[in-house]
């Protein structure tokens, strides 16, 4: 829930693209649950990460939605543009068989990390919109920047691999704990 500027409360959902070799995560902020919404979700991830070859989901609605968008040719200009975006980039979309959550582990393990780190981070309060993306943003860097495992041999120190480590050799996240004030303004 976010708290909008007129003290309105309304709901915003969290779209999570992990890369199941690298284990990297990529947090967005939906306004629903609508394939529309999914859609400028997927449009803001390829912006800022490039073109997945594959993408692999759960049988949820939205998405099952946007994939036949995607791949079939309809009449509605908007349609067809989408239908060539995805031609031009050969995005292959696959589903989990229904029914079988356990199929999608590794990306249900990162909701459950980016939930726990959420909750540490924000309990029960309700965000803006900006400290809700600002959150989200830390969020994603804590969890990219955990050790998946060690580098080196056992005579000399090992440093951790990450799985941001595989897009930017050497980064410092500047993430910082926000005091409770901070969270009222």
């Amino acid at each position: 829930m976010v708290k909008s500027s007129s003290g309105e409360d309304s709901k915003r959902y969290v779209a999570l693209f992990t890369c199941l070799v690298t284990s990297l995560v990529h947090l967005e902020v939906a306004m629903d649950l609508s394939a529309r919404s999914f859609i400028f979700t997927l449009k803001r991830f390829i912006a800022r990460r490039g073109i997945p070859l594959k993408i692999t989901s759960d049988n949820g609605t939205n998405f099952q939605l946007t994939e036949s968008i995607l791949y079939q040719n309809r009449n509605h200009e908007e349609d067809s543009r989408l239908s060539l975006f995805r031609a031009e980039h050969r995005i292959t979309w696959n589903f989990i068989p229904p029914s079988s959550p356990w199929m999608g582990g590794v990306w249900e393990r990162m909701v459950g990390t980016v939930k726990r780190s959420m909750q540490k981070t924000v309990g029960r309060r309700k965000l803006t919109d900006e400290l809700l993306h600002t959150t989200l943003y830390e969020v994603e860097s804590i969890v990219n920047s955990r050790p998946i495992t060690t580098i080196g041999d056992q005579d000399s120190p090992c440093e951790a691999l990450r799985p941001i480590d595989f897009i930017y050799k050497v980064v410092r996240h500047g993430t910082t704990q926000l005091t409770s004030g901070d969270h009222e303004r």
